[in-house]
């Protein structure tokens, strides 16, 4: 049984969502309002699914390999009512197509973190090998649903958002979503943001983040998600508002 000491996913449901990532929720909501196909990888237990259809996005590609969860997933979906619009699929999503371990908390199948055997694990844990899951990239995914065009992409898979990024490279070269992005760690974001400059993507704006400046640029890192957006100009603004930078260094 997953309680809320253990697992803040868990806390912010049982105290409905209150303060939870309140930021990138209200990013999501934005981003899902403009309609179209968005697309969830690391979905968990459905929230930014459910959240997504609810915000006027036409329909839902959720990602959950946590056989778990993906249990989770789905009843979020049909006591939602948006079966019609979400197709969820229980496999994780990389660089690669095969298959992996999913590692997770010991004795704790259904908390979060779970993650695949190649993505870092925080020794101050203590961590059991789970299911094998199988493994795709989502460019793959996105040809074999038979999905041509893609609106905003959230991506929170515990440390291998890159991977997921690499096997997208022909989405975010074609089409450039919007991108709300989970780093935890400083050289996870660098990777992330090399990854998407290649295709023209800005500067990462932080959100969530208790460290950030009443400006929004940060002096120092802390893990959380990431907003990226297509680099447009001054007259092409998408209405989130003054664009906030992240900077190791802080504001210059």
């Amino acid at each position: 049984m997953t309680s809320s000491e253990d697992d803040h996913y868990m806390d912010a449901m049982l105290n409905g969502l209150r303060g939870w990532e309140a930021e990138s929720l209200r990013s999501w909501v934005e981003l899902c309002s403009k309609g179209g196909t968005v697309v969830d990888v690391g979905a968990y237990g459905g929230v930014y699914t459910a959240i997504a259809i609810a915000s006027g996005a036409d329909r839902v590609i959720a990602y959950e390999p946590n056989p778990v969860m993906f249990t989770r997933l789905e009843s979020t979906v049909a006591i939602n009512h948006q079966s019609g619009r979400v197709t969820a699929r229980n496999v994780a999503l990389s660089s690669f197509a095969g298959s992996s371990t999913l590692f997770v908390l010991d004795g704790r199948s259904g908390t979060s973190g779970a993650r695949l055997e190649d993505a870092p694990r925080d020794s101050e844990y203590t961590w059991a090998a789970g299911p094998v899951v199988s493994v795709t990239t989502l460019q793959d995914e996105l040809e074999m649903l038979g999905v041509s065009s893609v609106s905003a992409l959230k991506i929170d898979v515990e440390g291998l958002e890159s991977e997921v990024l690499e096997g997208a490279r022909d989405l975010l070269r074609k089409q450039s979503p919007t991108l709300i992005v989970e780093c935890l760690t400083e050289s996870a974001l660098d990777k992330v943001t090399a990854i998407l400059a290649q295709f023209g993507y800005g500067s990462a704006s932080p959100l969530d983040h208790p460290r950030s400046s009443p400006e929004g640029a940060l002096a120092i890192f802390g893990a959380g998600n990431f907003l990226f957006r297509p680099e447009v100009s001054d007259s092409q603004s998408t209405g989130f508002g003054k664009k906030r930078e992240y900077s190791p260094y802080g504001n210059e």
